[in-house]
């Protein structure tokens, strides 16, 4: 009882000290702010971002102390860096401190290079969006399934890491590594169950993404690694992003490990699969992805348009879901393109406010506790909400 009663006077000494902070930098900011000439305001919006920057700081310095937040962070606006942030440590144990440089997996957020590749496929003609799975992957098991429906989670495919494991357990024998090839060979074979019909709902498919990524392959000949390094990486400046082969080992020295509840996450076979998830990145070169974007070097403006279009009808409110894109409607009907990934320890959110072109990338190590949500960096970004915060 002595340890709960110091654990709840900590929380709330440490609360009241936040919000006073919060509420004393608040008041400093107006006034500043109120001194500011309409001339001087694009500036102090485009090039200081105080406000932000000191609330966003306070909030990840309270989680790194809690526990809930290992990783690294990088904010800009119109693609000019202000605020980078670095907390934490590569590995818990030897406690080598994080840089920018650090390639994190990115778990889902992988999905939207997947989208990219697919679509550059489709604005070359090579494939199209209404082509059948069946017909790109000679001897796939289900049929009516087109590309689109696989971009916008409405193919119905089962879920690949379920019936892999239900498959193994059955047969008692786990295998050290699968890839897309063999979990396609696999449902082949077993022919498992679907979720539902194609296009009858949206059911967030992985199996759907390594489905695409195994597209990517057979039509261009090209390993799905080699063709983004080709496509994407290379003509966006990624140097230190890549896909992981888990056959090959070739986690790069800069990458870093994950890290839950205080253990070094084991490799998990189910590694071996790419197109979900995969892709290995750092906050700096999400960033100049996001550029490469917006410039048209690596997708048209039509193309990119179709990829944030609204694709789940049955979906009301203001989050949807496009073409390899999450979708939302910020608070003040700002255009909000975003993914955020989790795979065994490690998180990560990718947001591009393209109404205000603000670009938010964080990623992160260590799965203990909670974790920042799209929600905390959209209030964080807010500027019309109270001074006084709370």
């Amino acid at each position: 009882m002595a340890k709960r009663n110091y654990y709840i006077f900590f929380f709330v000494c440490f609360s009241a000290v936040f919000i006073s902070s919060c509420r004393h930098y608040a008041s400093q900011y107006q006034l500043r702010k109120s001194r500011l000439t309409a001339a001087d305001s694009v500036f102090w919006y485009d090039s200081a971002f105080c406000e932000e920057k000191y609330i966003l700081d306070t909030l990840l310095k309270g989680r790194f102390i809690h526990s809930a937040f290992n990783g690294n962070v990088i904010c800009a606006l119109k693609g000019k860096v202000f605020y980078e942030k670095t907390l934490g440590y590569k590995d818990i144990f030897t406690k080598d401190s994080l840089e920018l440089s650090n390639s994190f997996q990115l778990a889902s957020v992988s999905k939207p290079f997947t989208s990219t590749a697919i679509l550059q496929l489709c604005e070359r003609g090579k494939i199209s969006l209404s082509d059948t799975v069946d017909k790109l992957i000679p001897g796939f098991p289900y049929k009516g399934i087109t590309v689109k429906m696989l971009l916008c989670h409405r193919s119905g495919l089962p879920d690949y890491i379920e019936f892999t494991d239900r498959y193994y357990r059955r047969t008692g024998c786990f295998p050290e590594c699968i890839t897309n090839d063999s979990v396609l060979g696999l449902m082949k074979q077993i022919r498992p169950r679907m979720l539902a019909k194609p296009n009858q709902k949206y059911d967030y498919s992985n199996t759907g993404f390594m489905v695409l990524a195994s597209i990517v392959e057979r039509v261009t000949g090209t390993k799905f690694n080699d063709y983004l390094e080709e496509n994407i990486f290379g003509p966006a400046g990624m140097k230190n992003t890549y896909v992981y082969n888990m056959q090959a080992k070739n986690l790069k020295p800069l990458s870093v490990r994950a890290f839950e509840d205080d253990a070094l996450v084991p490799e998990s076979y189910h590694n071996g699969v790419v197109g979900d998830k995969g892709v290995y990145s750092t906050v700096e070169d999400l960033l100049l992805f996001d550029k490469a974007l917006k410039r048209g070097e690596l997708l048209s403006k039509q193309w990119q348009d179709s990829a944030y279009a609204k694709e789940v009808p049955e979906w009301e409110g203001d989050q949807n879901y496009g073409l390899g894109w999450r979708l939302r409607t910020g608070l003040h009907n700002e255009n909000i393109i975003y993914h955020t990934g989790w795979w065994k320890g490690f998180r990560s959110i990718f947001m591009r406010d393209l109404t205000r072109d603000l670009t938010i990338v964080v990623v992160d190590n260590v799965r203990k506790n909670g974790f920042l949500s799209l929600n905390e960096l959209l209030w964080v970004f807010d500027k019309n909400k109270p001074s006084t915060f709370f």
